[in-house]
């Protein structure tokens, strides 16, 4: 969350980090040019420019994945709320700023189908989705899409039964599944989960892992199948009220309290080939 004081740098310590997962918690004004900031007077913080750092990562060969969460601190999905078309400019507006640079990805929105647990939605999963992705496009955006499931992200079920009508038509999507103890609770499921969405061939990333969410679990089953089928992983290491979660203590050391070794574990899985 580099938005909040414009230094990518400390994490990069560790090698091996390819992708980083910039979670934008204003969208509204979150600044987009260079060497800009906005002070958010309701927070009493500053936000830094997503371009300053899209090239600082890109410099390290590293792509940034932006993405939107909350307006005005409202949290609530963009397709309900009353500022969807607001939503939808500014969206068209990161499009533009990012188009043509190749190390940016943007996500659609954090999490945004929470209530949908069956596929009784699966019609409003995707009419909403594809008209996010399409709003993107339609701003020239060129690059790559990342789409979320539902239920907190957990639920990969709806890519599965609609991300093939999804993909119809349209370039450059990768799907977001984050996998906290709706995965790791039911560890020996987690094989076959990833081979469902392999024989549909949907491309498909983790976008979230933990040990600590709902509940504690041990993620490292899921990181041992994911190293076995190739599939990239990303730790969320945002620890405010919740120091289990962060990957480093505050002097930079992998955080291994209380979180089955947590630091350790997802360092020496960056450190791998890959």
């Amino acid at each position: 969350m580099h938005i909040f004081n414009g230094n990518p740098t400390d994490l990069l310590k560790w090698p091996g980090i390819g992708i980083s997962r910039e979670f934008v918690c204003n969208l509204k004004n979150a600044p987009l040019k260079p060497k800009a900031t906005y002070y958010d007077e309701s927070h009493k913080w500053y936000l830094h420019s997503l371009q300053d750092i899209a090239t600082s990562n890109s410099r390290r060969g590293i792509v940034t994945m932006f993405c939107p969460f909350g307006w005005d601190s409202n949290d609530a999905t963009p397709s309900k709320a009353e500022y969807y078309a607001v939503y939808k400019k500014r969206m068209q507006d990161w499009a533009r700023r990012f188009t043509g640079q190749p190390f940016v990805w943007i996500q659609l929105w954090n999490e945004p189908y929470a209530i949908f647990k069956s596929p009784a939605d699966d019609a409003l999963w995707l009419s909403t989705t594809a008209d996010m992705v399409d709003n993107l496009r339609t701003g020239g955006w060129d690059g790559i899409i990342v789409v979320p499931g539902s239920s907190w992200g957990q639920d990969e079920t709806v890519i599965e039964r609609m991300g093939p009508q999804l993909l119809r038509g349209r370039r450059d999507i990768i799907f977001d599944i984050h996998a906290y103890e709706g995965w790791s609770a039911h560890p020996e499921n987690i094989a076959a989960r990833f081979a469902a969405l392999n024989a549909k061939r949907l491309p498909f990333l983790i976008g979230e892992v933990g040990p600590v969410n709902q509940e504690t679990y041990d993620p490292r089953p899921l990181l041992d199948m994911a190293r076995t089928n190739r599939i990239s992983v990303l730790a969320w290491i945002y620890a405010d009220g919740n120091g289990s979660n962060s990957l480093l203590t505050h002097d930079y050391q992998p955080n291994n309290a209380s979180n089955f070794n947590w630091g350790s574990t997802f360092k020496a899985l960056l450190a791998e080939p890959h």
